[in-house]
């Protein structure tokens, strides 16, 4: 009996040791991908980025919808002006850039009529990277 109950707890520590474990991995996944990514993300390349969007959305029948994007206060100049040089007159008149401070990294791209939100933030794309690094470091953990 006692015996039997030192197996019980031995495989419950064994378990939580291993939950533990895999729950730091996976905090430490997520901030290194946040890192990553906010990074990766210089105001220039976020410019380029947001052009390619808005020059697809205007060919694929999107003239009659306008774009609000949402940007760090400390990026907001530097994508205005390489905007400014990149987009076409038309094309700057359905645009508007602001500030928000939920954004730290990258960008959200708000259809004003429409009400859809693309969030491209450092923060939703670095979730994107670690969920799908996650169940690859749980086959590792496990195997």
């Amino acid at each position: 009996m006692l015996h039997q109950k030192g197996e019980e707890a031995l495989k419950q520590a064994s378990r939580d040791v291993l939950l533990s474990l895999r729950a730091e991995l996976e905090k430490r996944v997520s901030q290194a991908a946040e890192s990553m990514m906010k990074s990766s993300m210089e105001p220039k390349a976020l410019a380029d980025i947001i052009a390619k969007l808005i020059a697809g959305f205007i060919q694929n029948d999107g003239k009659t919808d306008d774009l609000k994007i949402l940007l760090n206060h400390d990026d907001i100049s530097i994508v205005e002006e390489a905007l400014k040089t990149q987009l076409g007159k038309e094309l700057q008149a359905n645009v508007t850039l602001a500030p928000s401070p939920a954004v730290a990294g990258g960008f959200k791209l708000l259809f004003k009529q429409s009400g859809i939100v693309y969030d491209f933030s450092d923060k939703a794309l670095a979730e994107t990277v670690a969920a799908g690094l996650g169940p690859k470091l749980a086959a590792i953990i496990t195997d």
